[in-house]
């Protein structure tokens, strides 16, 4: 087992050990912020300089759509945020990914995670811009990010949580796909990834376009979640770059700036 793998399924059991500790798992209704504490502690111990991590916050776009709160926002370094006693409020443009937070993945706190990263409101082609050689890739940016997952430190099986995943959306056909989270993790259980385009997966299930690939995790493999989740998260970095994010809009709106 390589030196990284074995970091990362050492954290995860690190990482349930702190949540036992903390009543998370046993005792949900009395966990507080701990659940958002030891996620957002991970982020900021693994995550690039150049995203933040904040506890708590809601999300807003130029057409004066705002999001329900969100347990963990992930910003970049290159826009404005409205941070207030570490509570941020942010545009949409200036957000990499939002994460919704569960001590147990039942169908309540499920459903609650979908429709709060549904919520976000979509970016504005006024104010987000990628300059070559991204500016052909704005559509493709737009499908994927701001990213979002779902973590959770406990669930229901790994099945009844893809079929009410799958009844979720059966019964909202009219959420976008870039508003479906990228990843549904049950820390050291199981990942659920959403696959956009088909693939092959490396055990030759293939999976359908725009669908959700479900990977029960054995002991060796526990800490691919956590894989899972930088990943997306970082993927956002390689466009920070190309990226500019002129915020006049949204004071021309308000105060008529020239």
């Amino acid at each position: 087992m390589s030196r990284w793998k074995d970091y990362l399924n050492r954290t995860v059991q690190e990482m349930h050990i702190k949540a036992e500790k903390a009543g998370i798992i046993d005792q949900p209704s009395r966990t507080g912020d701990n659940r958002e504490d030891i996620l957002a502690d991970f982020l900021k111990s693994h995550l690039p300089k150049s995203l933040s991590v904040y506890k708590g916050g809601k999300v807003f776009n130029l057409q004066g759509h705002e999001s329900k709160e969100m347990d963990v926002l992930i910003t970049n370094d290159i826009s404005i945020n409205f941070l207030e006693d570490m509570h941020m409020f942010t545009n949409v443009e200036s957000l990499a990914s939002a994460i919704s937070v569960k001590s147990s993945l039942i169908k309540a706190s499920l459903y609650d995670s979908l429709a709060n990263i549904a919520s976000i409101p979509q970016l504005s082609d006024d104010v987000l811009q990628l300059y070559p050689p991204a500016n052909e890739q704005l559509g493709n940016f737009k499908e994927h990010f701001p990213s979002s997952l779902v973590f959770a430190y406990s669930g229901t099986s790994a099945i009844t949580t893809y079929r009410n995943v799958l009844e979720f959306y059966k019964e909202r056909r009219s959420i976008p796909y870039n508003r479906y989270p990228s990843a549904i993790i049950v820390n050291g259980q199981y990942t659920m990834v959403f696959v956009r385009n088909e693939k092959v997966m490396t055990n030759g299930q293939k999976v359908p376009a725009n669908n959700y690939y479900l990977d029960i995790l054995n002991s060796d493999d526990k800490g691919s979640a956590l894989a899972i989740m930088l990943t997306v998260i970082c993927s956002y970095i390689s466009y920070m770059p190309y990226m500019t994010i002129p915020i006049g809009g949204y004071f021309d709106s308000e105060f008529g700036l020239p």
